[in-house]
């Protein structure tokens, strides 16, 4: 199965999700999307590669949340990267992980 996990900023957290997945779902292949700051061993998958169409998003977003404007905003924009990523690589089904939890099965 194909993991997508999406980070920005570094997150101590970041490295047990990564632990989780490898312990309890060994066959997995994890595609680790974020910033260049991550600071875990494996991978990234840098999102400034992927980020035109968050672009495109944000001119035209209306903000109607109680939340923080950037963190609404950041909530939408995720997906973009994710969905080119995946449609780039030919990753057809994948299981999104937020990146602040812990998985303990296939």
């Amino acid at each position: 199965m194909d993991v997508i996990l999406f980070r920005s900023g570094y997150f101590e957290g970041l490295q047990w999700c990564l632990k989780s997945i490898a312990k309890h779902s060994p066959n997995s292949n994890v595609h680790l999307i974020g910033s260049l700051d991550l600071k875990v061993d494996h991978p990234v998958i840098p999102m400034a590669h992927y980020w035109n169409r968050a672009n495109e998003f944000e001119r035209v977003y209306r903000h109607a949340s109680v939340n923080s404007h950037q963190f609404e905003l950041y909530c939408f924009q995720k997906w973009f990267p994710i969905a080119e990523y995946a449609q780039r690589n030919g990753i057809k089904d994948f299981f999104y992980c937020d990146t602040d939890v812990l998985v303990f099965g296939d």
